[in-house]
């Protein structure tokens, strides 16, 4: 069995009556091959587990995958294609694997498969009633709504119900989604890192009683502290972020849960810096990348 995976969105006459002809040359070469939508794929994601469902196709080394047209899922079709790997299901074309891409979706598939606890999350390209039903299963409500590509907290939600989930998720059908549970906390943690090294740390809390996000851009009150007051587990799973991300500065933002479980929330590779000079944030980038310009 040779399975095409394509985009169920509607494709230009062509490139449907292109699939449905080489399905045809395929019978009279005696290769059985099915046509499965992208869009049915589903991602649960947690600490070291990356599980992966796709409607009508199991996993199998004798039947291979061949992607095709599904450009417009470029994230989905990477997570998907390393999950291919790691049960060694031959598939091509190559490319779909590789990605510079570090959004939200990628960033919590990267950490999860590496070990780093995150919050459940799970992904789907397009949802519907029965994915929404598997997703509040496997996180429970309230459920944190998030669109891969903002930053700064916007294009974060709080869906308490599968109610308000279905408005949020009905009114940003064009967006890139993931769900993740909510982790209770009074405030986060945010850990420059600079070349993979933890160079200062601060606490994000928020002023406002009716809001979940720790973000300072919405209000937060930072408080910074040295490296040497940074917890050496909180400096280890930081360190180990920026590392399975490649990159070299960046704030790790961090929830410890009411147990005092560290939770990576987001590896942020662009950070915001405040612009108090009385703060060390700027002093600790500049110094960190005098050194670096020094050994170029």
């Amino acid at each position: 069995m040779l399975y095409i995976f394509k985009s169920k969105k509607k494709l230009p006459p062509n490139a449907e009556k292109t699939i449905r002809i080489l399905e045809r040359k395929l019978r009279k070469r005696h290769v059985i091959s099915k046509t499965i939508s992208l869009e049915n794929l589903e991602v649960f994601l947690d600490e070291g587990s990356a599980v992966m469902k796709i409607s009508g196709w199991v996993p199998n080394k004798r039947s291979p995958v061949y992607f095709r047209v599904v450009e417009k899922y470029r994230n989905a079709s990477f997570v998907f294609s390393k999950h291919l790997e790691t049960k060694k299901v031959p598939f091509i074309d190559r490319y779909h694997a590789v990605t510079g891409v570090r959004n939200k979706l990628i960033q919590m598939f990267l950490l999860a498969t590496n070990g780093i606890s995150i919050p459940k999350t799970y992904y789907t390209p397009v949802y519907d009633a029965k994915k929404i039903k598997n997703a509040a299963m496997f996180l429970q409500f309230p459920v944190v709504v998030k669109f891969t590509y903002m930053e700064r907290g916007e294009g974060v939600f709080l869906a308490k119900d599968a109610k308000k989930l279905r408005q949020i998720l009905e009114k940003n059908k064009e967006q890139e989604i993931i769900l993740q549970e909510f982790l209770d906390n009074d405030f986060d943690y945010r850990i420059l890192v600079l070349g993979h090294k933890t160079h200062l740390g601060e606490t994000r809390t928020r002023t406002d009683k009716k809001e979940f996000r720790n973000n300072a851009c919405q209000g937060a009150t930072e408080e910074f502290f040295p490296a040497d007051e940074v917890t050496d587990d909180m400096k280890k799973i930081s360190e180990h972020s920026s590392r399975i991300m490649n990159i070299q500065v960046c704030g790790v933002d961090i929830i410890k849960s009411r147990e005092g479980k560290l939770y990576v929330i987001e590896v942020n590779f662009s950070p915001g810096f405040t612009l108090d000079e009385k703060m060390d944030e700027l002093n600790q980038a500049a110094d960190y990348l005098k050194k670096w310009h020094e050994k170029r």
